[in-house]
């Protein structure tokens, strides 16, 4: 006899720390294919965001209801565009600001070490945005519900006469 689960897949963690490892694994590889063999990079179409956005989708509508695929697609694809909005917000204004004080501290410095100063703090800044996501990730798993059993009961066996 099969039992029915209701509410969210249990293991909806462990697949998005998986999703987070693969994502970063995605990344290495596809900069390593883009900036060491960029030829090969441009004959087979590859794309960093390409791939993450396909893994992404697939992890995240995985045992998702076919009555809401809809639902979950719509705030898939939202959680992604909101994601990258902030994701640019965030690099730009560390980036920037990075910059000005640097600018400020060292008047007249080259203007390409001083935007090299801000891309390096950005390049910090989102690094420590990803370690701090995937330690949220690990640190709220949990652990899976197990369905509740039935009790049985324990019944005497009959003797058999003799």
């Amino acid at each position: 006899m099969s039992t029915l689960r209701t509410g969210p897949d249990p293991g909806r963690w462990r697949a998005l720390a998986l999703l987070c490892g693969a994502f970063f694994m995605v990344l290495l590889d596809g900069t390593i294919v883009l900036v060491a063999l960029p030829s090969i990079g441009a004959d087979l179409g590859f794309s960093e965001q390409g791939m993450a956005f396909v893994t992404a989708t697939v992890a995240a509508l995985a045992g998702v209801a076919e009555r809401e695929s809809g639902l979950a697609s719509g705030l898939s694809n939202t959680a992604v565009q909101i994601g990258a909005a902030l994701g640019v917000a965030i690099t730009t204004t560390v980036a920037v600001s990075r910059s000005a004080s640097y600018l400020a501290a060292n008047a007249g410095a080259n203007p390409l070490l001083v935007l090299t100063e801000g891309f390096q703090s950005a390049a910090l800044a989102l690094v420590a945005l990803a370690g701090i996501g995937l330690a949220l990730a690990l640190l709220l798993l949990g652990h899976p519900r197990k369905a509740p059993r039935e009790r049985l009961e324990a019944v005497p066996a009959p003797i058999p006469n003799e």
